[in-house]
């Protein structure tokens, strides 16, 4: 009768452990943002949609002189990322194609994403077909991709 008590206990203590693993791995996935313009304007404002852990709508602005941080402004709050190119990125002609690779990191988050962490990798892609003149481009397409595990609090 000893015994059994003992094996009752080894086991519900197993499953507690068990139980708290799954809870707090749970809250790791993996997340995407994906947003696309066909914008010329400068900064531009990048709708985006992100899903996975999470799934919010927003904005992120593509900005040069922001020192390689990007924020998405979401509807529940915003996450700000660092991020860095790796290598020089690729081009080709007509349509005139630029595609960045890079790596991020999570720096913060606001309102729902206040405590989030996490890192991935995103690409960039500008491309457009120029006019007859070869000088001037229409039809402008930006694209941003970023995957990464996310965690939240």
């Amino acid at each position: 009768m000893k015994r059994s008590f003992t094996g009752l206990a080894v086991a519900a203590v197993l499953l507690v452990a068990v139980a708290c693993t799954s809870t707090s791995s749970s809250n790791t996935r993996t997340e995407t943002f994906y947003g696309s313009s066909t914008s010329t304007q400068d900064p531009l404002r990048l709708p985006v949609t992100a899903s996975g852990l999470f799934a919010d709508s927003g904005y992120l602005i593509l900005n040069r002189l922001d020192g390689n941080i990007y924020t998405l402004h979401l509807s529940g709050g915003s996450i700000a990322l660092r991020h860095v190119p790796v290598g020089e990125g690729t081009t080709t002609v007509n349509p005139v194609t630029f595609s960045q690779p890079g790596t991020f990191r999570v720096l913060y988050g606001t309102g729902d994403y206040t405590g989030i962490t996490g890192s991935g990798t995103y690409t960039e892609t500008f491309t457009a077909v120029t006019g007859p003149l070869k000088r001037v481009p229409y039809a402008p397409l930006t694209t941003f991709k970023a995957i990464g595990q996310f965690t939240l609090p």
